[in-house]
């Protein structure tokens, strides 16, 4: 069984589908609640304590479930990719341009 398989559009594929797992919308979702509470001031008061700690808390929801999103839930499913010798090297050679 032969197949000629395209290696730039599998890796396409793979780069599309780590980023429509839902989880930025429900960062940018909480992002939003955080800036509800920041801008959900009394008139003639400074930013008072009651709307900061809510505001402080939905921010470090937001990036804690974002970022064990990806490593618990989208990494495992995408699966773990051991590249040859020649794509090393090309990317070990990127790394020095780009570093100079």
């Amino acid at each position: 069984m032969s197949q000629n398989l395209d290696l730039k559009a599998i890796e396409r594929k793979a780069f599309r589908s780590i980023h429509q797992d839902g989880l930025q919308d429900i960062y940018i979702g909480l992002v939003l609640i955080a800036c509800y509470f920041m801008l959900n001031i009394p008139d003639n008061e400074d930013l008072p304590l009651s709307n900061l700690v809510p505001a402080v808390v939905a921010m470090a929801i937001a990036l804690v479930v974002y970022q064990l999103g990806k490593k618990y839930v989208t990494a495992p499913r995408m699966g773990l990719v051991k590249f040859g010798p020649e794509r090393k090297k090309r990317k070990l050679t990127l790394a020095w341009i780009m570093s100079i």
